[in-house]
């Protein structure tokens, strides 16, 4: 693992790339890491100058490059960058991604130790429907097919009439027109149509007398009742057929739309990104706009509106339709009993009888047909599905946070009570023993006393700025920083350390040059303070307490080194834990709460910082923790 990630966000024209920018810089804000854009092989457009605004709005450093081979130039840039993650858009038609199938494997492949994220493309997934009632409808193109059918028949059918044949065979011709007809064409009526035009056409032209409607041959009407039977028969089997094949059609559509938004879903970052993928795949799955009501502690919220691409009205600023179904939990609006004047159709979306949110779809004069409500309600479902389980997960991590809060509580108080009673009944018999017997002691006795009390007090000042400091930062109060002297710092910290730093050698290598860091002057006092009376508290008298300051490329580093026994290979995986002391001893010289290098540790990275422990050879410890590093002015030169 890395010791700095490095995010790297590919940039495309894509509408859907904002996703992936979003996505990036959620993870790059989690681990306060560097955010870089690129762009490959890309034209500049508006809504490619609008996704890379975007991302630098997200605190991404914007490059471009350009290669014969996007992949291929993807990966160079991340080596030669140290990049750690790589945020990409899952491969769909717009240009950026028209890679080969196999385009992520090999970009894996190309970056073995480099993190792959493919984050779904939320915009082009579904296209529109065009799912229409099954209706008979007629139309000119299937109207010339028949036509165009049994006028080739007729030719054919006098072919047979010149050559004398019998008229039985002008019959079989016609009947496969018929056949043929109701196969070819979309609608039933086409079939029964050819069937009543070979009656007249046969009757008219072969049937004496010709070119009239009389019929003197009384077994040419069985005929013609079997041959619009057969018409009917072959077209109801034919609709069977095409009527299969489209039903077939469509739940295999639907199944994939329910599969991608479920994917899709799936990634969601919160409850708005699951209400905007939901209403972006019901826009571009019917063509029509959606407006979408959220409920958040029990009120209908602000509408959020997603009209389409050709959309031009807007939405009522109230909707009391809208209103109607929160307060109902009922669908109203067009194509309903209730408000049917209203533009839009609006349904609950709930879970059982629980409301999420009340969504509206603008009807534009045709209500949805029997397939598009399916799809429409399976859809309002996920999205319920979805925003129950966002508010339980935000449930839950609320009642972990208050279960932690508890046992921090508990655990503080336990540690508090038991760790507190040792000085407090040193201080008070100490107190005791000078108000009743001072005079009976003599100097060198009170001056153990004074010094015991005094020892005790400053161990209790300690540890209660130790809780303040901790309450805090855990209270995710903001953190006020300024651009500091390091040395200066650590030269005021050292006149707060423990006085037994007196029976010590107290070792300050400081750095040639003026290194400047940003920092919390009294929380990065606090560490410097805390370190140094871990050392001595853990070494005997005379050790070596060495401080030392560096610099790292854009980072300072600080130092607290001894040469005392060192931290145990049992204790060193639990240094930073808090309320972890490593021992049970009860002497007041090693008395701890351990909190002092969780705190340390927590100061430290708040600044986004890191705090570490190694061995000080040949032995003792080290603890090293680095700040961001600040260019000296030209004042300070």
């Amino acid at each position: 693992m890395r010791k700095n990630k490095h995010f790297l966000v590919c940039i495309s024209a894509s509408p859907s790339s904002q996703a992936v920018i979003t996505a990036a810089s959620s993870a790059a804000s989690v681990y306060h890491c560097r955010l870089t854009g690129l762009v490959v092989n890309e034209d500049l457009s508006p809504q490619l100058q609008k996704n890379i605004d975007a991302a630098a709005s997200a605190g991404a450093e914007i490059h471009h490059t350009k290669g014969r081979n996007v992949i291929q130039a993807i990966a160079e840039y991340a080596r030669l960058n140290g990049v750690s993650d790589v945020y990409i858009g899952k491969p769909g038609p717009m240009p950026f991604f028209t890679f080969h199938k196999d385009a992520i494997a090999r970009l894996s492949s190309l970056l073995p130790d480099t993190d792959i994220h493919v984050i779904p493309d939320a915009e082009v997934i579904l296209k529109p429907s065009r799912l229409h009632d099954v209706r008979p409808q007629l139309s000119w193109a299937e109207t010339g097919k028949m036509l165009l059918i049994m006028a080739f028949a007729t030719l054919l059918s006098f072919v047979v009439f010149s050559s004398r044949y019998p008229n039985s065979n002008i019959v079989t011709i016609y009947i496969l027109a018929i056949l043929v007809t109701s196969v070819v064409t979309a609608e039933r009526i086409y079939g029964v149509a050819s069937a009543v035009l070979f009656v007249f056409l046969f009757n008219y032209l072969f049937i004496e007398p010709r070119f009239s409607l009389f019929v003197y041959m009384p077994e040419y009407i069985g005929t013609y009742i079997v041959s619009v039977a057969a018409a009917l028969i072959t077209s109801t089997v034919a609709a069977r057929l095409k009527e299969s094949e489209r039903t077939a059609v469509e739940s295999a559509w639907q199944s994939k739309v329910l599969l991608d938004t479920s994917e899709l879903l799936q990634h969601a970052v919160d409850e708005d990104d699951i209400i905007r993928l939901t209403s972006l795949q019901i826009t571009q799955l019917l063509s029509r706009s959606v407006v979408f009501y959220p409920i958040r502690d029990d009120k209908l919220q602000k509408a959020q509106y997603y009209p389409t691409d050709n959309e031009d009205q807007g939405i009522p600023a109230d909707s009391k339709a809208a209103r109607w179904v929160y307060e109902h939990n009922h669908h109203a609006g067009a194509y309903t009993n209730t408000f049917p004047e209203e533009p839009f159709q609006y349904m609950s979306v709930r879970v059982s009888d629980k409301m999420y949110g009340v969504i509206g779809i603008r009807m534009h004069g045709r209500d949805f047909t029997e397939i598009e409500r399916n799809i429409l309600l399976s859809l309002i479902g996920e999205c319920a599905l979805s925003l129950e389980n966002n508010r339980n997960t935000l449930q839950r991590e609320k009642m972990e946070i208050i279960a932690e809060k508890e046992r921090f509580r508990n655990n503080l108080l336990r540690s508090i009570s038991h760790d507190l009673r040792t000085p407090l009944t040193s201080i008070s018999g100490n107190a005791s023993n000078l108000l009743h017997h001072a005079d009976a002691l003599d100097s060198a006795s009170r001056n153990q006393i004074y010094t015991d009390i005094y020892d005790d007090a400053m161990w209790l000042i300690e540890l209660v700025e130790n809780l303040l400091s901790i309450a805090r930062l855990e209270d995710g109060g903001s953190l006020q920083t300024s651009t500091e002297i390091v040395q200066d710092v650590i030269d005021e910290a050292l006149k707060h350390v423990d006085p037994h730093i007196a029976d010590h050698h107290l070792i300050v290598n400081k750095d040639p040059n003026m290194l400047m860091a940003d920092m919390n002057v009294r929380l990065i006092s606090q560490v410097v303070i805390n370190l140094v009376n871990n050392a001595v508290k853990y070494t005997p008298a005379g050790s070596d307490i060495i401080i030392s300051t560096a610099s790292e490329s854009d980072k300072v580093l600080i130092s607290v080194k001894d040469n005392g026994p060192g931290a145990r290979e049992e204790d060193k995986p639990h240094l930073f834990e808090q309320f972890y002391t490593g021992h049970h001893a009860a002497a007041d010289s090693q008395r701890s709460l351990g909190l002092g290098l969780y705190l340390c540790k927590a100061i430290v990275e708040a600044h986004h910082g890191k705090l570490t422990y190694t061995d000080n050879v040949p032995h003792g410890a080290c603890f090293t923790f680095m700040l961001k590093r600040k260019e000296v002015p030209d004042a300070f030169i």
